[in-house]
This record gives C-alpha cells, sequence and structure tokens, in this order.
C-alpha cells in the first residue's frame, strides 16, 4: 500500500471554523450574524461594552436584517436605505429624535407611533418608555417608519388605577390644555384632571366638553381627585345610518343640524369626526352617527363617521 501523500497541518483554529461553517450550510441558515438570544438583523448586538453604539455594528445588523428581508412595515418597501429594527428603553427625547440604546432614531410626518390601537404623537412618548422602532437606516441614523410603544416609563406599581366612566361636567377651558379639570357625575362626583402625560383618544384635549361621555383611567390623588393617564371618548348608546338631507351649512360648525334618514342629528363642540371633517360634511354623505338620544326623538351626535 502506498502511503498518504504528506499534508500540511492546518490550524485547529481553522478546522473548528470550517466544521461550524459546513454545520451552518447543512442547517440552511444564510446569515452567520444570526444570534439564538436576538432575531436576525436586529440590533440587539449594537453596543459596545461600555455600553456605547458601535456605528459599525449598527451597519451590519442593519445589512443583515435587509438581506434576511424581515420586520418593517410596508411603508418600508418603498424608502431608500437599508432596513432596520430597534427595540429599548428611550433615554433621551430631541426635536422629532429619540435616543434608544444609544443609537439616534429619527421621526418624520410619515412615522406611525402608537401604543396598541392609540395612535400617539411625539408628545406622547418619555423617557423611560419601552419601544419597538423599525425603519430604514441613515448612515448612523434609523428613519423610522413606525414605533410601537409597549410600556410606559410611568407606571408605580403602588399606585392604584382607577377607571371610571361617565359624563364631563364644569369642564375648564380648552385654553389651559394639556392641564385641565372637570367633574365626572359618579357616585360620588369624582374631580379628573390633566396634565402633559395625558393621552386623549377618539376627542382631542381641546375639544373636550361639558356632556362629552368619556371613560378615564387614571390614578387616585392624595385629595380625592383621579389624575388621568387616559381619557377616551365614549360615542353613547343609539345610532344611525345612511344619507345626510336638511343640512342647511357648514358656516356654524362645531355645531351643525342636519337629518340622516328620518332621524334629526345635532353636532357641538364635542363631536368627533372620523373620514370627514365638520366644515366637509354636505347633503347626499353617507354617515354612521352615534350619540344619545334628546326627548325630542333627535340624536345629540358624539361622533360622525364617513362611511
Amino acid at each position: 500500500m502506498k502511503p498518504l501523500p504528506h499534508l500540511p497541518l492546518l490550524p485547529s483554529r481553522l478546522l473548528v471554523l470550517g466544521a461550524a461553517a459546513l454545520l451552518t450550510l447543512a442547517c440552511g441558515q444564510t446569515s452567520p450574524l444570526s444570534s439564538p438570544t436576538a432575531p436576525s438583523g436586529s440590533m440587539s448586538g449594537t453596543l459596545r461594552d461600555d455600553g456605547s453604539a458601535d456605528p459599525a455594528a449598527v451597519a451590519l445588523a442593519a445589512e443583515t436584517f435587509s438581506t434576511l428581508g424581515k420586520g418593517g412595515s410596508d411603508k418600508d418597501k418603498d424608502q431608500p436605505g437599508m432596513k432596520g429594527e430597534l427595540s429599548g428603553f428611550v433615554t433621551a427625547i430631541g426635536t422629532n429624535a429619540l435616543t434608544v440604546r444609544g443609537i439616534n432614531v429619527t421621526v418624520n410626518g410619515d412615522t406611525s407611533i402608537r401604543h396598541g390601537h392609540r395612535i400617539l404623537t411625539m408628545l406622547d412618548i418619555q423617557v423611560g418608555d419601552h419601544v419597538q422602532v423599525r425603519g430604514r437606516m441613515d448612515g448612523n441614523n434609523l428613519v423610522a417608519t413606525e414605533i410601537k410603544v409597549e410600556d410606559t416609563g410611568n407606571d408605580d406599581e403602588n399606585d392604584h388605577v382607577e377607571d371610571l366612566k361617565g359624563t364631563v361636567a364644569g369642564i375648564s377651558s380648552g385654553s389651559g390644555c394639556p392641564v385641565r379639570t372637570f367633574t365626572l357625575n359618579t357616585t360620588p362626583a369624582t374631580t379628573v384632571k390633566t396634565d402633559a402625560s395625558t393621552l386623549f383618544e377618539d376627542v382631542t384635549c381641546a375639544a373636550l366638553a361639558d356632556g362629552t361621555i368619556v371613560e378615564v383611567e387614571g390614578i387616585r390623588q392624595a385629595d380625592g381627585s383621579v389624575l388621568a393617564k387616559q381619557i377616551e371618548a365614549e360615542a353613547g348608546p343609539d345610532e344611525v345610518e345612511g344619507k345626510i338631507s336638511d343640512l342647511a351649512g357648514t358656516g356654524s360648525c362645531p355645531a351643525l343640524t342636519f337629518k340622516v334618514g328620518t332621524t334629526s342629528v345635532t353636532t357641538s363642540a364635542s363631536t368627533t369626526f372620523s373620514g370627514v371633517t365638520c366644515a366637509a360634511l354636505a347633503n347626499g354623505a353617507e354617515v354612521e352617527v352615534e350619540g344619545t338620544k334628546q326627548a325630542n326623538g333627535s340624536i345629540a351626535a358624539a361622533s360622525v363617521k364617513l362611511d
């Protein structure tokens, strides 16, 4: 038997790396940057040991994310640049920008910001909030197309959260927004206060008015009042759908009177409009009106939605 030809010995490190590469190919993995502790292509590994951002790691993570085609909303598809995803706590807030895990996140008019099904603005995000960001890389910046606020940093487990529902009365002037005070007709009556951290849903701070039916979630204070974390306008128990008729004009917005079918409808400063503005309402428009039926049979509209 002839002796085998002499082969140079390879360093053990190369042998290990070669075996690892073969295992990767055999398992069908497409990226050596994938980590079992974080989503492939996420920016979970972009920090140095001292906690600061590593620009090179940011670029690599974003490139992997783009290659794998994961993450990002439909908005991302038409945007230039590499896809990026980032999750963590907000450590700083600037003008149209956030800092998350040392990465600068920029926000523009196309950025969708939400908490669950609630639509938010930059003013609703605070230092300490936990967010998930998706968007496109622009240099070392992540230009956000979507920001999901997952948890807020303001919750105190020792606080007792109140969940109240009732009709607004005695509300202070809307010019004081975001700080307003009103009474809710609970038993006994409850004083409710708002501040810059209060979230408004289906009604704006300025549009909140006496007679609005609301659900309030907040923290009971030492004086017995409730500091509202969230105020959601309730549409009311009655509704009607159909075409608008007998609308004299929109010059008196927000106080209008019109008919939907045979039912008279009135709007006010507390009415919310969806899919159409008060000024754009017109005879023949198909709408869905929700509110409270009055003694004369008309409906005081809490919401008017274009069908």
